[in-house]
């Protein structure tokens, strides 16, 4: 299927990817910020990969995977906590189509599509594990094919649930 270049999010300054597979390209971008948002309410994030896909969805080819931390943090807006003892937020939502992506610059900005794909907060686990959920997640994305679009969204939390409970025994 060709696709309309204005609807594809346009990558620039393109180094290798972190991670890559048959079904995508993955780039670990924790230090990218979201377009218009405040730049303190990304000092929570632990996690934040673009993935770049033609796979999974006829309309847009790019997700941005993130984890945050809803701990406070002086000068950065209260978290929006699904449950009181929530720790931690990951995530995946659709970047914009025809965004222009800068993979070269840390702090660069991507737009993001709403509603989101996933978000699911858990407790429980450290920011090392939870990195390491979200990196296990790009795996099966670009390596196996399992889709980031929110035609998973109960498989993905489900998948994190038992992670998480992995990682507290």
């Amino acid at each position: 299927m060709s696709r309309d270049p204005r609807t594809m999010v346009h990558l620039v300054n393109v180094p290798p990817p972190t991670k890559q597979g048959r079904f995508g390209r993955a780039w670990d971008r924790s230090q990218f910020s979201i377009e218009g948002g405040d730049p303190n309410d990304w000092m929570a994030t632990v996690a934040s990969w673009v993935i770049s896909s033609t796979c999974f969805h006829p309309f847009w080819d790019a997700w941005n995977i993130y984890a945050v931390s809803l701990k406070d943090i002086p000068g950065v807006r209260p978290a929006k906590k699904h449950f009181p003892e929530a720790e931690w937020e990951i995530g995946i939502v659709s970047v914009e189509p025809g965004t222009t992506i800068d993979l070269g610059n840390p702090k660069g900005s991507v737009r993001l599509l709403a509603p989101v794909d996933l978000v699911h907060q858990v407790l429980g686990i450290s920011a090392d594990e939870v990195r390491e959920i979200v990196t296990d997640m790009i795996t099966m994305i670009v390596e196996k094919g399992i889709s980031p679009d929110s035609d998973n969204r109960q498989e993905w939390k489900v998948f994190i649930d038992l992670r998480v409970r992995e990682s507290q025994r």
